[in-house]
């Protein structure tokens, strides 16, 4: 079975975790993307007002814990504008 789940902050052990795989999806799927970027999600989620957007991290599990997809969004409530910054899934589980 899938899930989809909003991941609101690293403060718990299983969110830490989950935030893990999806910076490891980030890396596998966007070598591009400089590690300091990757790095900035979990202050991203704590510290909205830093970054001047609100972060809404999305991620579809299985009930292990096993993060298969994950999207980032962006919003910023004083210009009532989102962004979809990235939607990837991990690598060979595409197409299923």
């Amino acid at each position: 079975m899938l899930r989809i789940r909003r991941i609101h902050d690293a403060l718990y052990p299983a969110n830490q975790k989950v935030i893990i795989q999806v910076q490891d999806i980030i890396r596998a799927q966007f070598p591009s993307v400089k590690e300091e970027k990757i790095q900035q999600l979990t202050e991203q989620l704590h510290n909205p007002l830093k970054y001047k957007f609100r972060s809404i991290l999305l991620v579809a599990d299985n009930y292990k814990g096993s993060v298969d997809a994950f999207a980032l969004l962006f919003h910023a409530p004083d210009l009532n504008f989102s962004f979809l910054d990235y939607i990837a899934t991990k690598k060979g589980f595409s197409g299923r």
